[in-house]
């Protein structure tokens, strides 16, 4: 059990082919946009772990999926178990040069990213996770990173965790 356990259970389910971003972005820029906004969402995504400051930083050829722990509150050990608050930092920048799509994107992967951490807790069960529940609300801050054309959010996730101690 760590900050580290719960950071890569939700990259995990993050990159899933199956319940993850990219999928819920296609799923619902297909129900709530009409056609020609449908074409300006991405679903090819790079997810990475956050860059360590003075680590050589890769130059971006589509938008990025951060992950990054924030805090980590461990509890003492009750009956053979260890019970924890996990903060970890979701991090999406996308590269748009229109601001219309840059919008569009910002907003759609949002509203997905809430949709995916609803089967955080499912997920962590079946991978052998430590999540034993994503905490509401998920608190997003949206903003340019870099310049007008890189701009997307960072999302605190806060998780409960559980599990026998090492």
């Amino acid at each position: 059990m760590s900050i580290r356990q719960v950071e890569n259970t939700l990259l995990a389910l993050l990159k899933n082919g199956s319940i993850g971003l990219a999928v819920m972005v296609e799923k619902l820029a297909n129900q709530t946009l009409d056609p020609p906004d449908r074409s300006l969402i991405a679903t090819d995504f790079d997810f990475n772990r956050w860059t360590v400051p003075g680590q050589a930083i890769r130059p971006a050829t589509r938008a990025n999926v951060m992950t990054r722990p924030r805090r980590w509150l461990p509890g003492v050990v009750t009956n053979g178990r260890r019970e924890a608050v996990a903060e970890v930092d979701i991090g999406f920048e996308s590269f748009k040069s229109e601001q219309h799509a840059q919008e569009l994107q910002i907003a759609i992967t949002a509203t997905a990213l809430a949709a995916v951490l609803d089967q955080a807790e499912a997920f962590s069960d079946e991978t052998g996770g430590t999540i034993i529940r994503v905490v509401n609300p998920i608190l997003y801050q949206f903003g340019y990173f870099e310049s007008p054309t890189s701009a997307g959010f960072i999302a605190t996730v806060t998780c409960d965790e559980a599990s026998a101690t090492e």
